[in-house]
């Protein structure tokens, strides 16, 4: 072996070993840097409210490859554990044995850790939003006996109660008369209210027009608004019923064909964002004007 020859070697040997070095160290340095952000679920405020402020925190952690733990135990809808009373559990978590000391923060309602767009929640709902099997067949069962196929009837979205002193009141017919004009063929509609005195109103609007038209609800006769502080009085098995039944509520609306509802409120925003084609969501103010998804706002704030 030459002289220059045995050189190079070595100087490719030294190369190797710097290298190794090298990424051994950044390694190490990102197992010191890992952190875990900790999403509180509160009692602050409603059910989607709070859960767009989590999807901020979520997506802040995905987007800088954080851990990400939920905890739900401060959480208004909880009747057991909490989030996997009626979901599948969220851990976002490193499953190298060799991350240790990882610095935690935690956040709750109402912190935004970075803006991001209307798209980028969008995009994560099927990520989170994950129903647990029990959910998942409590779904099916009542489906099942509204005989309602996805995709095959429409919806309408109407918040009264408490919301009617946040937001101007609309009557129910700007509902019915807007599904109509996107779909004048339509024969089934569910209404998801809180308020048994809509579905009176559209029954009677649709009997006074003659139309041929089914309409269904999921709303107890006994229901003329609801507030938020309702749940504060219910015990475990009234909480999980009060919120099983709302989440069957809005997964029937989010499997409609065509959905109208108000974007004022953040269940109507949530349902905008999660149903089958987006494109299909109306709202009664802006009728003809989509959202703008590049938008960087929390959608518990506004569209």
């Amino acid at each position: 072996m030459n002289f220059s020859k045995k050189y190079t070697i070595i100087f490719v040997l030294i190369s190797i070993i710097f290298v190794s070095l090298y990424f051994s160290v950044k390694k190490y340095e990102n197992y010191e840097n890992q952190q875990t952000i900790v999403s509180n679920l509160t009692r602050s405020s409603g059910f989607f409210s709070v859960l767009f402020f989590m999807l901020n925190h979520y997506i802040y952690s995905k987007y800088n490859n954080y851990n990400f733990k939920l905890n739900s135990d401060g959480w208004t809808y909880k009747s057991k554990d909490g989030w996997t009373d009626y979901f599948e559990n969220i851990d976002m978590s490193s499953k190298d044995a060799n991350v240790k000391n990882l610095a935690i923060h935690a956040y709750s309602y109402p912190t935004v850790i970075e803006e991001y767009t209307i798209m980028d929640y969008k995009k994560i709902i099927p990520e989170v939003y994950r129903y647990n099997a029990n959910t998942k067949n409590e779904i099916y069962k009542k489906k099942t006996h509204l005989q309602l196929h996805d995709k095959q009837y429409d919806s309408i979205y109407i918040r009264r109660g408490d919301k009617i002193a946040e937001t101007q009141f609309h009557d129910e017919k700007m509902y019915i008369e807007l599904l109509l004009k996107k779909n004048p063929n339509s024969k089934v509609i569910f209404i998801q209210t809180d308020d048994y005195n809509s579905y009176l109103n559209l029954q009677k609007y649709i009997q006074d027009k003659k139309l041929n038209v089914t309409l269904l609800t999921l709303c107890d006769p006994n229901n003329k608004g609801a507030s938020y502080d309702l749940v504060n009085s219910m015990n475990s098995e009234e909480i999980y019923k009060h919120t099983i039944d709302f989440i069957i509520d809005i997964d029937i609306l989010i499997n409609s064909n065509i959905c109208v509802c108000d974007y004022s409120s953040n269940v109507a925003r949530f349902i905008k964002l999660a149903h089958n084609n987006s494109n299909n969501v109306y709202d009664i103010i802006n009728q003809e004007t989509d959202i703008d998804y590049q938008k960087k706002i929390c959608p518990s704030h506004s569209f």
